[in-house]
């Protein structure tokens, strides 16, 4: 029988995004930027009106995966 114990357990491993478990070489500095903390962070005077805080968490998912792809 499976042993799921360990499964869906991501902390701070990085790679690959669907993984059980990885080895502790891929770990983060420091945690995912949240919406808010790139607004602040690196979009001063940007309008972001026509985003929520929900499709810039799946835009920065989907950015940070495809980073981790390509490195």
């Amino acid at each position: 029988m499976s042993d799921y114990t360990k499964s869906k357990k991501y902390g701070t491993k990085a790679l690959p995004a669907d993984a059980k478990e990885v080895s502790n070489l891929n770990q983060r500095i420091e945690p995912i930027i949240t919406p808010e903390l790139l607004i602040s962070r690196y979009l001063h005077g940007i309008d972001m009106s026509s985003f929520n805080s929900d499709e810039l968490k799946d835009r920065i998912v989907l950015a940070t995966q495809e980073f981790e792809i390509m490195s």
